[in-house]
């Protein structure tokens, strides 16, 4: 009888203490997933939740780390990383199932003298506004970043051109009635939009030139307007990196 108390006795310590080690050794290797049922009320049971409780608090950094690697701070829009990760994946979807999209590249008009005249605070609720403004307008299916600087990359799912055009003029309207508090007044500030529509055989690059080009003639007449794309003439291989100008 002591012998088999002696064996219930271990039995029941061995059991979960091998439970928790193998669940340990499998969040050492990346798996958050893990979860042990707590089926004791003694110091084993007490153990276990502390397990469960430190697991859920891994996963939930986790996901916040996640969040923060793909994000833009300021404007709480995905980074260029993300942004130019999410333009590959629509990419490729297009040349395997045909699916249209279209991109804007929306510029912040006069940046550069916004920072100067009234400060770079001032410039970054600019951008901020911008970013509200983005996610306030745009369906939950498409995807707007912060490409570089006063610089913004939205892709429009399933969306041709003209349609785009439609959304930068939205986009373009209410960021002209649009305002924020600086220097105890409110600075008005504009936007100026490129749109192109993905077409056969385009890279990355070719279809975020086209998008440049556009906007660096929205730039050219004037500003605060929206204009779309030629459609391409020929292949493009490169991304034209230096403008001429400084239409910020």
């Amino acid at each position: 009888l002591i012998g088999l108390f002696a064996y219930l006795l271990a039995r029941g310590i061995i059991s979960p203490l091998k439970r928790l080690t193998e669940a340990a050794g499998k969040v050492a290797n990346g798996d958050l997933d893990v979860r042990i049922p707590v089926q004791r009320q003694d110091e084993l049971g007490t153990a276990t939740m502390v397990f469960n409780d430190m697991v859920d608090q891994l996963r939930q950094s986790r996901g916040r780390l996640e969040e923060l690697s793909t994000m833009d701070s300021l404007t709480q829009l995905a980074n260029r990383r993300h942004i130019l990760e999410i333009l590959t994946g629509h990419l490729d979807r297009f040349r395997r199932k045909g699916t249209p999209f279209s991109v804007l590249l929306a510029d912040a008009d006069h940046f550069k003298r916004i920072n100067d005249d009234v400060g770079h605070m001032a410039g970054d609720q600019v951008l901020s506004e911008l970013g509200a403004i983005f996610k306030r307008l745009l369906r939950t299916v498409d995807s707007a970043g912060r490409y570089g600087g006063e610089e913004f990359l939205i892709i429009l799912e399933d969306t041709r051109g003209k349609e785009a055009l439609q959304t930068a003029e939205r986009i373009r309207a209410a960021v002209e009635s649009s305002s924020v508090a600086a220097k105890d007044s409110s600075l008005r500030f504009t936007v100026s939009i490129g749109v192109a529509e993905i077409q056969s055989g385009d890279a990355e690059d070719q279809l975020i030139m086209r998008a440049d080009t556009a906007l660096y003639q929205a730039k050219r007449e004037g500003r605060n307007r929206a204009v779309l794309a030629r459609l391409p003439r020929g292949k493009v291989t490169h991304h034209p990196a230096v403008r001429e100008l400084d239409v910020s």
